[in-house]
């Protein structure tokens, strides 16, 4: 490096460096440049973190599946600087999800719609369509070789409440022969009874033809159906491959009284590859004993009985417990959760106390006689004789009591997972319903030193049982 002195002399005179000092010059000149790029990546990098948080932002601003005002709101957002629109660009899940109203023309052609999703990348993409159904199986039907909708997976069907059913009583005339063949993931949504018949019973006659090879390659599937008839099972003795199914039947039980029925309950239909399996607003759970589920892993009993009958219901143990025995899952399933239901305690202790393959455990609304009851069934089990000290809930590492109503035995639940043999961590998530005055100080006096098992007080949570979405709109979530 040369000295301070020198390279003044250089810059303000006319003298010519000599060697020394011109190979001196270089190699500055050279250390200089590895520091500016050294410090150009640094910048990158952090103008890279910039755009990573402003995509985020982004993503908070708008909704994940964007119609006419959110596309202009997202394309407004890009418009406001480089920078974001770099990020905007940047960040793919932004473009993935586009909602299209068929019956607004001029706004949108094939190449703008491509284009849009086409900025994604290799994200999951998600169109929303509104269109009457026919309309737009008869525009698919005009394009000229394959189209998306051939290799389509998933699909939101959800019907109209304005208008009466009129879907042809023929199979080769109805509207789900044009269901894509590869569809592995659909949400069906039928319209309500009332709506959809003039009288209730005509729903007996009504058949959904939706292809047997359809819903032979299903692996998951939504549906609500209040139709009084077998119209869900008739579907389901088809879907040999489904994993995941979630059932809404709007507070009712349509196959209620049916000779078919219980013939399903002397001959259980068999869903062979079933691992999850949730109801939402169910006014029973009668649909377990129908059916056998040898995979089951993860059940999900929402119900909406507890505030209509103001009474026990006087089934539900018994029902849960034939259905875990007929699917042999004693040693199976790994979470349950129960909602809304009002129930003999110690009978739904009896029935719990004997899954041993447990993991979370959830009671949402569950009001007992007594709670005291409930939990006396798992120290009764542990006690009989010659059982396994250790066989109580062993691997339980999650329980939520949400809603309870008043005070409740927490020193038993500490007590009886302090005794389980594989001392599995076992956190409690508990919330009382709203008005309650509760702090985490209820916990303090109970007996958790050296126990593997934490409590923890939440808030109260709004309902999740709720049919409709904020933004009206029927929700399946």
């Amino acid at each position: 490096m040369l000295h301070p002195d020198d390279l003044s002399r250089l810059l303000n005179g006319n003298d010519t460096p000599n060697a020394v000092e011109s190979a001196s010059i270089r190699q500055d000149l050279g250390n200089l440049k590895v520091q500016i790029a050294s410090l150009e990546i640094q910048l990158n990098s952090l103008r890279g973190q910039e755009r990573e948080v402003w995509g985020q932002i982004f993503l908070l601003s708008v909704a994940p599946v964007l119609d006419d005002f959110g596309r202009d709101a997202l394309v407004n957002l890009s418009l406001v600087c480089w920078n974001w629109r770099h990020a905007a660009l940047g960040t793919l899940r932004l473009w993935g999800g586009i909602k299209i109203f068929l019956y607004h023309t001029g706004r949108l052609s094939y190449d703008e719609i491509a284009t849009w999703l086409g900025r994604s990348g290799t994200m999951p993409k998600t169109v929303e369509i509104r269109s009457v159904f026919g309309n737009w199986i008869s525009a698919i039907q005009f394009a000229t070789g394959p189209t998306p909708w051939d290799s389509l997976q998933s699909l939101h069907l959800a019907f109209s409440e304005e208008t009466r059913w009129n879907d042809s009583p023929k199979a080769s005339r109805s509207i789900f022969r044009h269901l894509p063949s590869t569809l592995t993931a659909p949400h069906l949504q039928l319209p309500s009874v009332t709506r959809a018949f003039r009288e209730k019973d005509d729903t007996y006659e009504a058949v959904l033809h939706i292809p047997p090879e359809v819903l032979q390659r299903l692996k998951s599937l939504a549906l609500f159906c209040d139709w009084h008839g077998m119209h869900v099972f008739d579907m389901l003795q088809h879907c040999t491959d489904l994993e995941t199914l979630q059932l809404d039947t709007d507070s009712v039980l349509p196959w209620e009284g049916l000779e078919a029925a219980e013939e399903l309950m002397e001959n259980r239909l068999k869903v062979p590859m079933l691992r999850t399996l949730r109801f939402r607003r169910a006014a029973g759970i009668d649909f377990l004993d129908c059916v056998r589920a040898p995979a089951l892993r993860h059940l999900d009993l929402g119900c909406t009985t507890a505030e209509a009958a103001g009474e026990l219901d006087e089934e539900f143990a018994e029902t849960l417990e034939n259905f875990i025995s007929q699917s042999r899952l004693e040693k199976k399933l790994e979470t349950l959760r129960i909602y809304d239901i009002y129930i003999d305690a110690e009978e739904l202790g009896q029935t719990l106390a004997h899954l041993r393959n447990l993991r979370e455990l959830t009671l949402d609304r569950v009001q007992m006689d007594s709670p005291w009851s409930f939990w006396m069934q798992f120290w009764d089990m542990k006690s009989a004789p010659g059982a396994d000290k250790g066989a109580c809930l062993p691997f339980l590492g999650q329980m939520n009591l949400l809603h309870l109503p008043s005070k409740y035995p927490f020193t038993h639940i500490a007590d009886l997972l302090a005794e389980n043999k594989k001392r599995v961590h076992c956190q409690v998530n508990v919330s009382y319903e709203e008005g309650s005055q509760y702090t985490d100080n209820d916990f303090k006096d109970l007996p958790l030193k050296r126990v593997p098992v934490s409590f923890r007080l939440i808030p109260p949570v709004p309902l999740d049982e709720s049919y409709f979405s904020p933004t009206g709109e029927r929700d399946f979530v």
